[in-house]
């Protein structure tokens, strides 16, 4: 389920930066070694993002073709159009997670999952079969011609060129055109999967919306946030959902431990399967106990399980499902924080001591600092848990050192400032 909270104070034509690449991102003809390799496909590369200096190119095609992912590397700090948000996924195979764009581009007035995914295939033939620019995009939705524009991009190609997502949004247009009525209003779908839901864990078929309305709020927490994982589980009626990271279940359930949206897919999966085979008494039961991993294997859901770990780290799952909830380490919050995009999430307050956040003197900085953080999580090498252990060491300054190039004594000087925090405490 993703969060429908806008980004305050954001609107489309707000995330401006200049829309001349050849200024911000001017490619220079530099003599090099051979062990310069393009960033789009690898072949010897002479050309060199002025940018930042960091990538080289093989060719100004290359370089347009992958621009959508390198302006967020290339521009940290600078306002990036929604419109790149949306290719950027798009190129990945997966939902924006940038409030603004779920909003500019339709994905919060899909009523299903399955919508959302149509709506993202629609896109991806868009910036990827078409060859259609982000900036022409977002001169569309500013516009306010985005739907008239699409028919006619997938108009001036042969029918049998247009796939299946063209045909579906011609019959969901109201999708990306807010003056035509939802079919089902989302309220009210969501009202029909809490009574699914009800049902399904048990509940009586005689009780009302408001019964049980009533009857949730009168639930333990911990019972409550399990009913909660079943409603994002079962929200759609063809595609098993998982939670977002902006909602409690993503840290709750471990899909903080996944590296990416495809390990939270496949977590979702497992979940999903379990609870077709548990009663949700005994779901709650075991959620409250710890004894969630042993339930997944007793269900015949072991190997499903070790395939999953066996691709991030053996143990992983188990340490954020079987280990003390009170004690829950900071470094997942930290994966929450840096996963959530768009600055109305409110994190919990030990990740600005733990990561160094607190030392940030400005927003740049604490950009910055975020994203550094995800780079080196991001690295399959990498591990959430040895950056945890580096955090109350006292040593997250040599942590990241060993994941990213810091040569510059400027830089260096200003990592070991932000990297700052007060471990290792001291024992008593």
């Amino acid at each position: 389920m993703i969060s429908s909270a806008p980004i305050s104070g954001f609107s489309p034509s707000s995330r401006l930066f200049s829309e001349n690449i050849y200024i911000c991102f001017r490619i220079q003809l530099f003599n090099m070694s051979a062990s310069h390799l393009c960033d789009a496909c690898e072949a010897p590369a002479k050309l060199r993002c002025s940018g930042c200096s960091r990538k080289w190119y093989c060719s100004r095609d290359c370089q347009q073709e992958i621009w959508p992912i390198h302006i967020f590397e290339c521009k940290v700090t600078k306002p990036i159009k929604t419109s790149y948000y949306l290719a950027r996924a798009a190129r990945r195979d997966e939902f924006p997670d940038d409030p603004q764009t779920l909003k500019d581009y339709g994905f919060k007035r899909c009523i299903t999952n399955a919508d959302q995914s149509m709506l993202l295939g629609l896109y991806k033939g868009l910036f990827y079969h078409l060859n259609i620019k982000p900036k022409d995009v977002h001169r569309w939705l500013v516009k306010g011609t985005l739907v008239k524009e699409i028919i006619t991009a997938f108009e001036s190609i042969s029918k049998e060129s247009r796939g299946g997502y063209y045909p579906w949004f011609l019959e969901h247009q109201y999708i990306l055109d807010p003056s035509l009525p939802l079919p089902v209003p989302a309220e009210k779908y969501v009202q029909e999967t809490h009574v699914r839901v009800w049902r399904f864990t048990g509940g009586s078929h005689k009780d009302s919306l408001e019964d049980i309305e009533h009857k949730i709020s009168r639930m333990s927490a911990n019972t409550r946030i399990c009913f909660g994982l079943y409603v994002i589980l079962l929200h759609d009626l063809v595609i098993p959902s998982h939670p977002h990271p902006v909602q409690e279940e993503w840290v709750a359930f471990g899909f903080c431990t996944s590296r990416n949206k495809f390990h939270e897919a496949r977590l979702g999966t497992l979940y999903h399967q379990l609870i077709h085979r548990c009663t949700f008494r005994e779901f709650v039961e075991a959620y409250d106990s710890r004894q969630l991993i042993k339930l997944i294997d007793r269900k015949g859901l072991e190997d499903a399980r070790k395939h999953y770990e066996r691709i991030l780290s053996e143990g992983i799952l188990e340490e954020v499902l079987s280990g003390s909830r009170s004690m829950m380490k900071s470094v997942w919050y930290l994966k929450q924080f840096i996963e959530v995009e768009g600055n109305d999430f409110q994190p919990r307050p030990s990740i600005f001591v733990d990561y160094g956040f607190v030392n940030c003197k400005s927003q740049t900085e604490s950009q910055d600092l975020k994203a550094l953080y995800k780079q080196v999580l991001d690295m399959p090498e990498s591990s959430p848990l040895d950056l945890y252990q580096a955090c109350i060491q006292g040593k997250l300054f040599e942590y990241i050192e060993k994941f990213v190039s810091l040569k510059k004594k400027a830089i260096r000087k200003q990592l070991r400032r932000l990297l700052k925090n007060p471990y290792p405490l001291p024992e008593y």
